[in-house]
């Protein structure tokens, strides 16, 4: 969630696009190198952002969910949806 709010200082993704968050309140730990998800994140963030310049409907949705072995991670932009396991 922090590396979405960075994103706050970019002015066209603060001011022109609607965002949506549907985080798991409770996420499980996950042992993993935190700069490579960060980098992914960040990836997939500016990617929907530059998709999102000429098109009428700017919305960002990203949500987490979790079923006891997994965690889901949901980014989707008004037309692209990528999920990581």
């Amino acid at each position: 969630m922090h590396k979405v709010m960075f994103f706050d200082s970019h002015l066209y993704f603060k001011h022109r696009i609607a965002r949506r968050y549907n985080l798991d309140p409770n996420p499980e730990k996950v042992r993993m190198v935190q700069s490579d998800l960060s980098q992914i994140f960040d990836i997939l963030i500016k990617n929907a952002i530059e998709a999102m310049y000429a098109s009428p409907l700017k919305k960002l949705a990203m949500s987490t969910a979790q079923d006891g072995r997994n965690m889901y991670i949901d980014f989707g932009d008004r037309s692209i949806e990528a999920t990581f396991i």
